[in-house]
């Protein structure tokens, strides 16, 4: 859902952008995301230790002094913490560099809504064929493979040059790879909560889900501030009739080169996230010890 919210809204964002203006898109956006997140509030309820019979929530209250020492000790929660940072430093630094893109390099703002779907239809072809594929080939081995076209795609884009159809096939390339890594690694933070739990004996899922969390937060702040120390370093000037060659060189390094580099950095992280190997083994010991309780 995700995926299709964020077609739309690159499908209309350039024509309200001509006619409203910055202030009042922002305004508008704010609001359908605050009655978006209340109606997904009020119609969220958790199960997790849920008891069948009386429906009652069970939850194991784990003291933070017990739950932080045991998620040092989990390895996997560093790289998934790390993978994330880099994979929204490199969605959110190429996402805020677009409207630059397409207005200084392609001398079309028009192009936003193509560049958006070439990147996000793929995603969601991809997305409805990973079942299956992750019965196959494990999460572990999809996550790299997206990790290498991500990076394909993104040298792809830095090669183009102003050439639109060659910005479209590497954003359609970039688009698969983003498909499993993206829901990959979403769905391994349970794993990594199993592992953290066979390891230590502590179950803590708040505190994984929160310090992942964060490091998608950092992702997102240090994504968005690469993009303008770039277009900065660049010589960029807002106000200029035609922008000097180095900040249109630095444009296309921010749209595409620099996805690229972030890319092979999540591809070593995908490497080292082999958790997919063992997850099995781990969950079943877990039950084995559930039932002996």
């Amino acid at each position: 859902m995700t995926q299709l919210t964020t077609l739309i809204i690159n499908a209309v964002t350039a024509t309200l952008l001509s006619t409203a203006g910055w202030f009042w898109l922002s305004i508008i956006y704010g609001i359908v995301t605050f009655f978006m997140c209340l109606i997904c509030f009020l119609g969220t309820r958790e199960h997790i230790g849920e008891d069948a019979e009386t429906g009652v929530v069970q939850v194991e209250n784990v003291p933070l002094s017990t739950a932080l020492p045991a998620l040092f000790k989990n390895r996997y929660f560093y790289i998934q913490s790390l993978l994330f940072m880099f994979l929204y430093i490199g969605i959110v630094s190429t996402g805020s560099t677009t409207f630059y893109f397409c207005n200084i390099v392609l001398n079309n703002l028009g192009y936003l809504t193509y560049i958006s779907m070439a990147t996000t239809i793929p995603a969601i072809i991809v997305n409805l064929m990973l079942p299956k594929a992750i019965q196959r080939y494990g999460k572990w081995k999809l996550m790299i493979g997206g990790a290498f076209l991500m990076a394909l795609g993104g040298l792809i884009i830095g090669a183009a040059g102003s050439s639109f159809p060659l910005v479209l096939l590497g954003l359609i390339i970039k688009g698969t790879g983003m498909g499993p890594i993206m829901s990959g690694i979403f769905a391994m933070t349970a794993d990594v909560v199993d592992y953290g739990e066979w390891k230590t004996g502590v179950r803590s899922e708040g505190l994984v889900n929160c310090c992942t969390s964060f490091g998608m937060k950092v992702g997102i702040g240090l994504g968005s501030a690469l993009c303008t120390w770039l277009i900065t370093m660049g010589g960029y000037d807002g106000t200029a009739a035609v922008q000097p060659a180095s900040a249109v060189t630095m444009i296309r390094f921010g749209f595409g080169y620099s996805g690229a580099i972030i890319a092979v950095i999540c591809l070593v992280l995908c490497f080292m996230m082999n958790i997919d190997k063992y997850i099995v083994a781990i969950q079943n010991d877990l039950e084995a010890k559930r039932n002996i309780k």
